[in-house]
């Protein structure tokens, strides 16, 4: 197993239901969301955090969170 220790931070959060090979979408609209809001991007990552581990048969019903770190503007 590998561990990540992130940074305290606010984060920007969006839940994703859908095809987990067009979750490049929901990156697009978290980060439209960001650059419109009194937010900015707060780091150069984000990361997606998942509750179970989804088999090919089970990719187009996938569900995540995707977080970006932000700060006020």
């Amino acid at each position: 197993m590998i561990s990540y220790e992130l940074p305290k931070a606010p984060y920007a959060v969006l839940d994703y239901k859908g095809d987990i090979d067009r979750a490049g979408d929901a990156y697009g609209q978290l980060y439209d969301w960001i650059t419109q809001s009194e937010y900015v991007q707060a780091g150069s990552y984000g990361f997606e955090m998942y509750s179970k581990v989804y088999s090919m048969t089970e990719r187009q019903n996938a569900e995540f969170s995707l977080y970006f770190p932000v700060r006020k503007k």
